[in-house]
């Protein structure tokens, strides 16, 4: 935490936020970053959590239809071998 004219706030550099990380993993086109990303996004960003505002509501069903968006586009396969890759890149994580 940090304290900047009165605002409470987060240094970025020492949190790891499993929704940035998806997005950095998703957009490589590695067997092994698509692996990851593939064991970091488990469903709905901030699933079962109502705040019940709109705006954050409003912000937040757009969150999560984008990042399903994303996971949706990277498990496709563009390639026959590519599911064989990505087997294979979790079998190496696993070993």
């Amino acid at each position: 935490m940090t304290d900047v004219d009165g605002s409470l706030g987060v240094d970025a550099a020492r949190v790891v936020v499993d929704a940035v990380e998806f997005q950095k993993y998703a957009r490589q086109d590695t067997p092994h970053a698509l692996a990851t990303a593939a064991e970091i996004y488990r469903g709905d960003l901030f699933e079962g959590f109502d705040l019940g505002e709109e705006p954050f509501e409003e912000w937040l069903t757009a969150e999560r239809e984008r990042l399903r968006e994303t996971a949706r586009v990277e498990g496709q396969q563009p390639d026959a071998g590519r599911d064989q890759q990505i087997a294979g890149a979790r079998a190496l994580q696993i070993a």
